[in-house]
């Protein structure tokens, strides 16, 4: 018997409680993909599901919409509806989302967007109107869609025009937003209203798995995982400073988070869910 689509521990990893999955007024994601709980305790979440995919007990339909619930499971509001995307023009629906994530101080819902389209979409987060989009580079987001995740032999920095799969998006405190364009292995930054500002590209390993910022006030650091870790990166030069490697790690993550004090948890398929204990910052060897 499966468990119910959503899981909640405590932050030693003791089953507290259970919800989500189909139900009334809502279209529950096929594939459920990127959770999120926002400054006023909401639950965003979305899906990844493609038609053609051939998952069992799955309907062949997309996962066009994100869901917004409280903390107990009462749904409160859809943006999209499954199956009804037009492409990275529209802006009603999503397509195939992998992440979100919303900014406080201007109330705004940005979504990695995703799977099927390749763009950033923001969203008004109590209305669910939609306010802007932008593709890699702030180019305008272009359609490529199919179900099969496409990864290039080679790769090229600064790599191409369009992202690949949008996995991941975060913002800072200061409204600088941060992409993982997972195939391209590149995380992008971008201002709040879209403006690229710089990227890093890692071309010898799998690099943009997933992304997670430190709680400290700064938010000095950006996690990134890459290979079989997770990289620390100061997040205004995006420069690699550190590794996050310990024995036993179950790999860079699918999705990651930290919490208030600085604890890593990392999401990896098919090998379940880690919590990395924060130990403090090593002090800076001088000479």
């Amino acid at each position: 018997m499966a468990a119910p689509p959503v899981i909640v521990f405590d932050n030693a990893g003791n089953y507290i409680k259970a919800w989500g999955g189909d139900g009334n007024g809502y279209e529950w994601p096929q594939r459920e993909h990127g959770i999120f709980i926002d400054n006023k305790g909401f639950v965003w979440l979305g899906g990844n599901n493609c038609p053609t995919n051939g998952l069992p007990r799955v309907k062949p339909v997309a996962d066009d919409q994100l869901l917004k619930f409280t903390q107990d499971g009462k749904f409160v509001m859809q943006i999209g509806h499954s199956n009804q995307s037009k492409g990275n023009a529209d802006t009603q629906d999503l397509h195939r989302p992998a992440d979100e994530w919303v900014f406080p101080p201007t109330n705004e819902l940005f979504v990695a967007d995703g799977y099927g389209n390749h763009r950033v979409a923001v969203f008004d987060a109590d209305s669910g109107k939609f306010k802007r989009m932008w593709g890699a580079f702030a180019n305008k987001p272009m359609d490529d869609d199919h179900c099969m995740i496409v990864t290039p032999a080679s790769f090229s920095d600064p790599g191409p025009q369009q992202f690949s799969i949008v996995h991941a998006i975060r913002i800072a405190k200061d409204g600088t937003v941060y992409v993982a364009d997972r195939e391209y292995r590149r995380v992008q930054m971008f201002t709040k209203e879209g403006k690229f500002l710089k990227q890093l590209v890692k071309t010898d390993i799998p690099f943009a798995r997933d992304l997670a910022l430190s709680p400290d006030a700064n938010q000095q650091f950006l996690y990134v995982g890459g290979g079989n870790s997770i990289f620390i990166l100061d997040r205004k030069t995006l420069e690699i400073v550190g590794n996050v490697a310990p024995a036993g790690i179950i790999g860079p993550g699918h999705e990651i988070a930290t919490d208030s004090k600085g604890n890593l948890y990392i999401a990896q398929t098919t090998a379940g869910l880690q919590k990395l204990t924060f130990k403090g910052m090593a002090a800076k060897q001088t000479k």
